[in-house]
């Protein structure tokens, strides 16, 4: 066993020991976890015709195996270790960890869940408007030329 590897073992079990929770019942958990949701995907993916490339969605994880894996790099372990562990990269751990962080305000420097939700919202209404806004445009043009009244065109100054 390397050093680093009984350091963050000795890490693990003291920090497990002081939350109730040995390293290894945390460890299985998470891959109980992973296990789980690699099942329920399996019900939805279908195969793949030969000559075709897979799909390149993206995998959804569930919302608590993403805060097993935060509350884990909060307590010492390495999101590189946790990306040879398990399926997720070390970026998207990484990202999990910022986007917690920002939720619970330790971080200021981007959009909480909450925040970038609305936004969603806004941008969606705000295309949704734009398209009616199209239609009834055209729909006014050809009324005006079905009733021989064509209205003025507009100055765009």
């Amino acid at each position: 066993m390397l050093h680093g590897e009984a350091v963050g073992i000795g890490l693990e079990s003291r920090l497990g020991e002081a939350m109730g929770v040995t390293a290894k019942s945390t460890t299985e958990r998470i891959a109980r976890l992973l296990e789980k949701f690699r099942l329920e995907l399996t019900r939805f993916v279908d195969t793949v015709p030969l000559g075709r490339k897979e799909s390149t969605m993206r995998t959804r994880y569930p919302p608590e195996f993403r805060q097993q894996m935060v509350e884990l790099v909060r307590a010492g372990r390495s999101a590189k270790a946790l990306a040879q562990e398990f399926e997720p990269s070390e970026q998207t751990i990484r990202n999990w960890v910022k986007q917690a962080d920002l939720d619970n305000g330790r971080r200021t420097d981007g959009l909480t869940s909450e925040e970038q939700a609305e936004l969603r919202r806004l941008r969606r209404e705000n295309r949704q408007l734009k398209l009616e806004r199209k239609i009834l445009k055209k729909a006014a043009a050809w009324f005006a030329r079905e009733t021989k009244s064509i209205p003025e065109p507009e100055s765009t100054s």
